[in-house]
């Protein structure tokens, strides 16, 4: 299903985070196709916060400074659909 999201993660390691990985599978669970950017840029990073990652969906920002299970993540994108 393709919604009107938009996925912003600010993380140093990006593809090998472990906070995109359980995205992706969130994503992958709930057959949804959002827009994911991934943002690794030390600059603009520490423009968002001193304390990433840094997780924004729609704008809005949802997770900083923890990697949280796969669980919350479900939880936080649900409640964002």
């Amino acid at each position: 299903m393709h919604v009107g999201m938009n996925i912003v993660i600010y993380d140093f390691f990006c593809s090998n985070s472990p906070l995109y990985i359980d995205i992706m599978k969130v994503i992958e669970e709930l057959d949804i196709y959002p827009n994911v950017e991934k943002i690794r840029d030390v600059d603009a990073i520490f423009n968002i916060s001193d304390k990433p990652p840094v997780l924004f969906i729609n704008g809005k920002k949802v997770i900083e400074g923890e990697y949280p299970d796969k669980e919350k993540l479900k939880d936080i994108i649900e409640k964002n659909l």
